[in-house]
C-alpha cells in the first residue's frame, strides 16, 4: 500500500508588506517580539505535521546584499527565501508570477499580505476553484480583497487566528460590530 498523498498548501510571504504594516501599527519599526514567529505561521499550515507545506519568503536584495543571518534562519525552519533583485516592486512582482504558476499546480494557496497588488492574482485562483487564504491583520487588508470573500478567499487573522504568532500581544483596535443588547460601555472605559 502506497502512501496517501496531498497536495501542498502553498504559503506565500510578503514579508515587506508584513513589516510595513506592523510599523504602522505600533509606530516605529516593531520590537523582536511584535514580528511574527514565521516557523509558528508555518507550523499552522503544516496542521501537527500531517499537510506539506511549501513556505516562500519574498526578500528584496538589491545591490545582491543577501541578509544571511535572516535567510539561513528561515531555512532552518523550512521556509525558501526568494532573493530578487531589479527595478520596481521586485518583490510584489515574484509574488504576482508565484501566484499565476500555482495556477498550474495542485494545493491550498495562503498569502501573507495586506497589498492589494495581488487581488487580480487571487481572483483567478479563486475562479479556478482554488483554496485561497488571506492571512493579514483583517482591518488593515486592502478593501479589494473583501470583494472576494463571496468567491471563497478566507481570511485567517495572523495575530489571532494563528496560535503563538507573536511573542506579545499587539496593541490593535478591535473592529468588531456589537449587538447593542450585549454592549457593555466599560469594555471602553478601560485604560489601556
Amino acid at each position: 500500500m502506497t502512501p496517501e498523498t496531498t497536495a501542498p498548501t502553498y504559503v506565500l510571504i510578503d514579508g515587506e508588506n508584513i513589516d510595513w504594516t506592523l510599523s504602522d501599527l505600533v509606530k516605529r519599526k516593531p520590537l523582536p517580539g511584535e514580528r511574527p514567529r514565521w516557523g509558528e505561521i508555518v507550523e499552522y499550515f503544516r496542521g501537527g505535521g500531517t499537510r506539506p507545506v511549501v513556505a516562500l519568503f519574498f526578500l528584496n536584495c538589491p545591490g545582491d546584499v543577501v541578509p544571511i543571518q535572516f535567510v539561513t534562519f528561515l531555512r532552518s525552519i523550512g521556509i525558501r527565501p526568494v532573493l530578487l533583485r531589479g527595478e520596481g516592486k521586485v518583490v510584489d512582482l515574484g509574488i504576482q508570477r508565484t501566484l499565476t504558476a500555482l495556477q498550474h499546480h495542485e494545493g491550498a494557496v495562503a498569502l501573507l499580505s495586506h497589498d492589494g497588488d495581488f487581488v487580480d492574482e487571487v481572483h483567478a485562483l479563486l475562479d479556478g476553484g482554488r483554496d485561497v487564504a488571506l492571512v493579514c491583520l483583517p482591518e488593515r487588508a486592502n478593501s479589494q480583497f473583501e470583494n472576494l470573500r463571496e468567491q471563497g478567499l478566507r481570511f485567517i487573522d495572523l495575530e489571532r487566528d494563528i496560535p503563538n504568532s507573536f511573542e506579545v500581544p499587539l496593541r490593535r483596535p478591535v473592529f468588531t460590530v456589537i449587538d447593542v443588547d450585549s454592549f457593555d460601555p466599560e469594555d471602553f472605559l478601560r485604560l489601556d
